[in-house]
């Protein structure tokens, strides 16, 4: 300064400050202890506070991005598997709407955000929300739905091949003992089975429902192959004519129980007469030929072996018939007894075939013993 040679003045844009010349102090000694400067710098900092203040306020408002954000790093294709197996289409349809909401938020997201509250203007870029974060909600969104679709067609399909295979069978009027009695056991686990089917049904009627209403385009890509109603269609279907075919069983139960009763008991007559021929009469006299007892009895043997196996497959039969039937008689209490029976008939008629067979080997070995040298001297010593 001209006025005053010994002080030194410094003036200038954001400061200002003064000192005498004949004090030495670093230049930026200036500045700190400067109050103007110091003051300045602390209103300064002050309102800069109060934006990063409302820059706070303002993430802590929007923390619910945070839970989207988690959300699409703990996602998995297993979570996927787990819901639609869980067969619970509240909770799917629960977590699709969450999806659709996230998506709708972060995609209107705004891009900048500045503050307001004081007159150092602080802008966020909150782009990341609406073009990053939006896409992740997004893809998983539309992932799961074309995961939900494939699973909804691939067991709709194999609902369908099951009743479609079960109608074939339905249509059939079988009149032989065998078939019916077939026929009749098929019907039992698809009757039993109805209720669980009707509930698998439901659910995937409003998995389709659920799935369509949020992704329209896919009944629109797909409307040649309405998978959906071909299952609800076959399955009016299937119910109809397993009712046909369960009136249908009831109405020939009886007359088929009949004959088949009556056919078992002829087997068994034979089988009993067979037993009692082969456990009496000549097969009881040992000055019977050995050789020809057991040729006869392996005859028999084989005999009864057929008999016996035609007489089990019609007790199974018959079990099969009683097990489908509303109102079950004491008939299969005695079948089984008579199946016990025959069982013991067929190891005495093996015994006794054994025995001869025994006999036989005896008297072989007797004569040859008597046919030998030794023996022909011993006897001529003797006798």
């Amino acid at each position: 300064s001209k006025n005053e040679p010994n002080n030194l003045s410094i003036k200038g844009h954001g400061f200002f400050g003064s000192t005498n010349r004949h004090e030495v102090l670093p230049f930026e000694f200036i500045f700190t202890k400067d109050t103007k400067y110091k003051a300045d710098i602390k209103n300064i900092l002050s309102q800069f506070r109060l934006s990063f203040d409302e820059l706070d306020t303002y993430c802590e408002s929007n923390e619910w991005l945070c839970e989207i954000n988690r959300f699409c790093l703990q996602w998995t294709p297993n979570q996927m598997k787990q819901m639609s197996e869980d067969k619970q289409v509240f909770l799917i349809e629960e977590q699709l709407n969450l999806l659709r909401g996230w998506i709708d938020k972060t995609r209107t997201f705004e891009l900048t955000y500045s503050t307001t509250n004081s007159p150092y203007i602080i802008q966020m870029d909150c782009s990341v929300i609406s073009q990053g974060l939006c896409n992740k909600v997004e893809r998983i969104y539309t992932d799961f739905g074309k995961y939900l679709y494939r699973y909804a067609c691939s067991n709709a399909q194999i609902l369908i091949n099951k009743f479609q295979t079960a109608l074939e069978v339905f249509d059939q009027r079988p009149s032989a003992i065998e078939e019916f009695a077939k026929y009749a056991s098929y019907l039992a686990p698809h009757k039993t089975e109805l209720s669980s089917n009707q509930q698998t049904i439901e659910y995937f009627t409003s998995l389709f429902d659920m799935i369509f209403m949020h992704f329209g385009h896919l009944r629109q890509e797909n409307e040649n192959e309405l998978i959906d109603k071909l299952m609800t269609d076959t399955w009016k279907l299937f119910r109809k004519k397993l009712s046909d075919a369960a009136d249908f069983v009831a109405q020939q139960t009886l007359i088929i129980k009949q004959r088949l009763h009556d056919t078992f008991e002829k087997f068994l007559n034979q089988a009993e007469l067979l037993y009692s021929q082969s456990t009496s009469g000549i097969f009881l006299d040992s000055t019977q030929d050995p050789m020809e007892m057991v040729k006869q009895l392996k005859k028999n043997c084989i005999d009864f072996m057929g008999l016996e196996k035609q007489l089990r497959q019609y007790a199974e039969w018959q079990a099969l018939l009683a097990a489908n039937s509303l109102s079950p008689t004491n008939e299969d209490q005695v079948e089984n007894e008579d199946i016990y029976n025959v069982g013991q008939w067929s190891i005495e008629i093996d015994l006794r075939k054994d025995i001869w067979k025994y006999v036989e080997i005896t008297s072989s070995s007797i004569k040859e013993w008597k046919n030998t040298l030794i023996n022909k001297v011993l006897h001529r010593f003797f006798f």
